[in-house]
């Protein structure tokens, strides 16, 4: 697949590659662990990107695994791969807004939502989702702990004055993207390349690290559990991250953040 999405160079760094433990974790309680909800289904795996965990679902006995990417590159490479090993999996470019009708096309069975909700309007996504036929929702998230957010007392006494109870928590906060997924912003698409997906470009053609921040969205493991339920949802399983992984670049893995639930859609 690597050769297929960023050329014959990267062969050597892909015949190197080993997994991290944050990528078996992820392995082990998004695939493994739901493969019942994987398994003879039709799938949608929404940001694919280079297409690893679409191909372990494959590979794991989805019936058809569609992938929704930005970003063409990842979108042509994956597809030839699929075609060369005459896989049943198809790549197609496009954003969130589009999920709803191409789970209502392929007739999908399973959405599946890993760590993308840093980049869309999940909630909204969420609303869609529910309208269709879809029975399950495989979602990974990096929640933050209920603990880490606590009301002041005087918001406290605001809340309970209008005879509601707090929902949950979201933080906000400005965050230096600099990585592989830091040039794609949904606020303008119109003016993003084709192939790669960047809006952030140089004029040399470089991604331009400089203009790569965002606001990042952080819910809180209630306001997701709450949301949830409100849209009409239920959770069969819920997994949190059980150990922090030190030795990974994952800030999120770092503070034992991941979090992963399997949603049923009641129809």
């Amino acid at each position: 697949m690597a050769r297929h999405v960023w050329g014959p160079d990267s062969a050597a760094m892909a015949e190197q590659f080993r997994p991290s433990d944050s990528i078996l974790m992820k392995y082990q309680h998004t695939v493994i662990d739901l493969e019942h909800a994987i398994r003879g289904k039709r799938v949608l795996d929404v940001g694919s990107g280079h297409g690893l965990w679409s191909y372990l679902m494959h590979q794991h006995g989805a019936a058809h695994v569609i992938g929704l990417e930005p970003r063409g590159m990842f979108v042509d490479g994956l597809n030839a791969f699929a075609e060369e090993k005459n896989m049943s999996m198809e790549f197609v470019q496009g954003y969130d807004t589009d999920v709803q009708s191409l789970v209502n096309k392929h007739n999908i069975d399973t959405v599946v939502l890993m760590g993308v909700e840093d980049l869309i309007q999940w909630e909204k996504l969420m609303y869609d989702i529910r309208q269709t036929s879809a029975e399950w929702v495989i979602m990974q998230t990096d929640s933050i702990l209920d603990n880490w957010v606590k009301f002041d007392k005087e918001l406290e006494k605001y809340i309970e004055s209008s005879g509601n109870i707090p929902i949950g928590y979201t933080l906000h906060f400005k965050h230096h993207n600099a990585n592989t997924r830091s040039g794609i912003n949904i606020l303008h698409k119109e003016l993003a390349d084709p192939r790669t997906g960047y809006q952030h470009i140089t004029s040399d053609g470089e991604l331009d690290i400089s203009k790569a921040e965002g606001i990042m969205s952080k819910k809180s493991r209630h306001y997701i559990r709450n949301f949830l339920q409100h849209a009409g949802y239920t959770i069969e399983i819920s997994k949190l991250q059980e150990k922090e992984l030190p030795q990974t670049r994952s800030a999120t893995a770092q503070h034992k953040l991941f979090h992963w639930q399997l949603i049923k859609n009641n129809k």
